[in-house]
């Protein structure tokens, strides 16, 4: 059992997807202990060469879709990165963790935000963005699928229409981590179906920016409210999350067919090259749009975005 010990104690998280001469671009405060992924050729290739290296690794993710073959990888001692790094069959860059984003802070709304016979789309965002004027239009997302990839949503909310499945406003989804999660640190995930939040809400409120149904009493509409939404979570009620659920989540909404793919993370490893990014990109390829949010922790560097990528908004 030696070589469990190694792998609890080595610093290292990695995808194969790119030169390792581009990592030092990027922050190391953040990266995962003790992980590989890489995104080329076969899982058997893989296993094979790694084998023939004599690597110790333990597989923690294989993905398989119709844009990618990728694997995550635990590997056993910094010794072991080192005999990946010298084939020359892929290269490697580190696999980030990514903070949760800062929760909503829940706010009390004690009577109607307009007057009953004021116009129910005017709200200063909407005008501001030409929102209102699509709306007018009748352009409300009739017929379009969103996946949100964060903390959740709390579907029970009468604005996001208080169900979940099937015909609701939030047709479907999936919790990647549960409650507990904290990121590698803390309890392993514990996935189901049901991707419901009620211990953070930054999910919540894009899922309310996106789609809240304007028949409520504070004027408060969805940009596309008329739009159907997959909630992917890959947070728990604290801590971080790791490049490799992201991934999963990814190519899960990819494969739900959601035409648009929406995530935010509150992180610095932003470069197009970030495993993140990559596969966004590849996401994108496939005529999906998928944006990543920017700005969302003040401190972050202008410029530095969720997580870059080809294709990507």
């Amino acid at each position: 059992m030696r070589p469990l010990l190694f792998a609890t104690a080595i610093a290292q998280l990695v995808i194969a997807v790119v030169d390792i001469t581009t990592v030092p671009r990027e922050t190391s405060a953040n990266i995962v202990p003790g992980y590989q992924a890489r995104i080329r050729f076969t899982h058997e290739e893989l296993y094979h060469d790694l084998a023939r290296r004599g690597v110790f690794w333990e597989v923690t993710r294989e993905y398989s879709c119709d844009f990618m073959t990728g694997v995550a990888l635990k590997l056993g001692s910094d010794s072991d990165l080192m005999k990946l790094a010298q084939s020359k069959a892929f290269n490697i860059i580190p696999v980030y963790s990514h903070s949760l984003p800062d929760p909503i802070d829940p706010q009390i709304l004690y009577g109607p935000y307009q007057p009953p016979s004021q116009p129910q789309d005017t709200q200063s965002s909407h005008v501001m963005t030409g929102v209102d004027k699509l709306h007018a239009q009748g352009t409300l997302g009739q017929g379009i699928k969103i996946g949100i990839i964060d903390s959740g949503i709390d579907y029970t909310h009468p604005a996001l229409g208080g169900k979940f499945g099937p015909g609701n406003k939030v047709i479907g989804g999936y919790d990647f981590v549960g409650d507990a999660y904290r990121g590698s640190s803390g309890p392993a995930p514990v996935p189901d179906n049901d991707p419901l939040d009620q211990c953070n809400g930054h999910g919540t409120h894009v899922a309310g920016i996106i789609a809240a149904s304007p028949s409520n009493p504070f004027g408060i509409s969805g940009v596309a409210h008329e739009a159907s939404i997959n909630s992917y979570r890959v947070f728990g009620c604290s801590g971080t999350v790791s490049d490799d659920v992201i991934i999963d989540a990814l190519i899960r909404a990819y494969e739900d067919k959601n035409d648009i793919i929406t995530f935010s993370l509150s992180s610095v490893g932003a470069w197009s090259t970030s495993n993140v990014g990559v596969v966004a990109s590849r996401i994108a390829d496939k005529g999906r749009v998928v944006v990543a949010s920017a700005g969302i922790r003040e401190l972050l560097v202008l410029g530095i975005l969720g997580a870059r990528g080809r294709g990507k908004v």
